[in-house]
């Protein structure tokens, strides 16, 4: 007897990743969705480990983008992969387009040929010409390393499929990601487990003050996405996702610290990057009234729930 599956397909690049695994979080505990995901053979997937048994996997490196879509059909693509240098070198160029605007731009055609019409985009806070207190979506754009402008070219490819071919997207522009299953070399990570090792850290002076979001409420953002495109009669649209205000890396110790392990920090120990951004605060007015979503979390609680996470690692709980 033939079973009848009614779950959207969706095909995620970039599952394996920070973002990806918590957005794989949701997506299998809400159990409508069937879920593909494109890897490598060597990709390191210790994040989506639980989930492997719950997911058609296809690798990029055996087949080509056309035949996974062509032979998966997905009805919405969510693409997460990502080549990121804050500063690039020589060797990363090829990479890093070929990842960021050659394969997205693939994923696009084959979509046209399939016949697929949701595309959900990721961009980034680093996109924008920092010279607003509040970076509205309409703001100026000038980004501020190579891996931004890979970021830039692709949104306005993904605008000529949109305007051109039954392709309906969004792009959800993040600002600064934070929680548990990032990049260990990443600043909160870092701080946290400097806390709770009681290792000093070294740190820049410390007086930037970025918008952080908790990458729960991020995932909520990917699942809101879902719904809006399914239900909108856009054909594009950008939304920004924070936390709506900016707190600076003083501000992100303090909290560390009333949990109980007191950081040691030597201030001014790395130099600030050459284009450093100093004051990043989103304005998420339309993602609150027309994607209909907000973040849940307080930076407080975001960090809470992070410490803890990586405190019962530690301990081996």
């Amino acid at each position: 007897m033939e079973i009848n599956d009614d779950r959207i397909k969706i095909l995620i690049t970039g599952a394996n990743g920070f973002i990806g695994s918590h957005l794989l979080d949701h997506l299998i505990e809400d159990k409508n969705y069937k879920i593909g995901i494109t890897l490598r053979t060597f990709s390191d997937t210790w994040r989506i480990a639980q989930h492997m048994n719950d997911l058609n996997i296809f690798y990029i490196d055996k087949t080509d983008i056309e035949d996974i879509i062509s032979r998966f059909k997905p009805e919405l693509v969510i693409h997460l992969a990502v080549y990121y240098r804050k500063e690039h070198s020589y060797n990363d160029i090829s990479e890093m387009l070929n990842t960021n605007i050659i394969f997205p731009t693939k994923i696009l055609d084959s979509m046209v040929k399939n016949k697929v019409k949701f595309f959900i985009n990721t961009g980034t806070f680093t996109e924008y010409l920092i010279d607003e207190r509040e970076l509205k979506t309409s703001s100026d754009l000038s980004p501020t390393n190579l891996y931004s402008a890979t970021k830039v070219s692709f949104e306005d490819i993904l605008k000529y499929y949109a305007s051109n071919y039954e392709i309906n997207a969004i792009t959800l522009r993040l600002f600064a990601p934070y929680g548990y299953r990032d990049n260990p070399k990443k600043l909160i990570p870092y701080l946290i487990n400097c806390a709770l090792k009681g290792e000093l850290a070294e740190t820049s002076p410390g007086n930037q003050m970025w918008d952080f979001v908790y990458v729960k409420d991020i995932a909520r953002a990917y699942m809101r996405g879902i719904k809006y495109l399914m239900t909108s009669r856009e054909k594009y649209s950008i939304f920004n996702i924070g936390s709506g205000a900016a707190h600076s890396i003083k501000d992100i110790v303090d909290i560390i610290d009333s949990f109980g392990r007191k950081l040691q920090i030597k201030w001014g120990a790395r130099p600030y990057s050459k284009k450093e951004t100093f004051y990043a605060q989103a304005d998420i007015t339309s993602s609150m009234n027309i994607l209909g979503w907000w973040p849940e979390f307080s930076l407080r609680d975001g960090l809470l729930e992070t410490y803890e996470e990586y405190r019962r690692v530690i301990n081996n709980e």
